[in-house]
């Protein structure tokens, strides 16, 4: 079996080729001219050619035609905006479709998905063609890649219809960076005002954690950027440990950690959902809770 990985951030790129590799005797990276990839991750790496000044997408043409050369099993593919524009035209041009918010994998042909929001699951199988599957992160948490990297470049087809870049300006953003953290304290409504984020932020600090925040902050309060929401709309993340502060713990929001190897709660709240999907809880006051954390790590620094 061979399957082909599409991915643009190196996270994504092994745990994809990982996954693969429990599958197929050959895999094989679809990389982005910009894509840095990581060494022995698959048999062979096909490097997209773009020409300079030209979208990323328009290099479909040239991946369809790859893929009907080399005919893969499936296409595993990460869930990036760009990755997304380019599968999409991929697809329509092999006339297939897609699998998407793909959770887990029995075999390479079926895969549960979650839908309603992460409200519910289904299972869904391939009944023709390629199957080309959208994964979530933590979807193959322990996989391991391996191979020796072959890297083949792949000639820039000429779209029929392409993407006409007209300008370029300069996205304003946060310095936050949630899908790379290994800590993450995530605040909800249970945050009273927009001047108490200090005191999360010094713990933050202290224990070398990202902060995050549920829909309503970002959106409702507008206390924290986007690139701070976890959420269906927003950051799927995996850390070593999500703290989740006055958030009540509802689908749209915890699908988006369930995948972090360890959940915590600050609740007081004793029927709150997030109570449900946490590895350990606090029914405390966060005003009492969290100085008391603070006061803890600074007698004793994390090494």
């Amino acid at each position: 079996m061979k399957i082909f990985v599409i991915a643009e951030r190196e996270q994504p790129i092994g745990e994809l080729c990982g996954g693969a590799r429990l599958f197929a005797d050959e895999v094989a990276l679809i990389a982005l001219p910009e894509s840095s990839v990581i060494d022995n991750v698959a048999d062979v790496i096909y490097r997209m050619q773009v020409p300079e000044g030209r979208m990323s997408e328009d290099a479909a043409t040239s991946l369809s035609e790859l893929i009907k050369s080399e005919h893969p099993d499936a296409i595993f593919a990460e869930s990036s905006r760009r990755i997304q524009l380019i599968m999409g035209r991929v697809a329509a041009k092999l006339d297939n479709s897609v699998i998407s918010n793909v959770m887990e994998m029995p075999s390479a042909e079926e895969a549960t998905t979650m839908y309603f929001g992460g409200l519910a699951n289904r299972r869904l199988k391939k009944t023709s063609g390629i199957g080309i599957f959208f994964v979530r992160p933590a979807t193959f948490p322990d996989a391991e890649p391996h191979g020796e990297n072959k890297e083949v470049s792949v000639e820039f087809i000429e779209p029929a219809y392409s993407v006409v870049r007209t300008g370029t300006s300069e996205r304003i953003k946060g310095d936050v960076d949630l899908p790379s953290a290994k800590r993450i304290i995530s605040v909800g409504r249970g945050v009273k005002r927009e001047e108490d984020l200090g005191m999360i932020r010094e713990l933050c600090s202290l224990i070398g954690a990202e902060l995050g925040c549920s829909r309503s902050i970002y959106e409702s309060e507008e206390w924290l950027p986007k690139e701070a929401l976890v959420g269906i709309s927003g950051s799927t993340v995996t850390p070593d440990l999500y703290l989740a502060v006055g958030i009540s713990g509802q689908a749209q929001h915890m699908v988006a950690c369930d995948g972090s190897s360890t959940i915590m709660c600050i609740n007081t709240d004793p029927f709150a959902l997030i109570f449900e999907h946490s590895d350990y809880g606090s029914k405390g006051d966060l005003y009492t809770v969290i100085p008391r954390m603070i006061e803890y790590f600074k007698a004793n620094p994390l090494k």
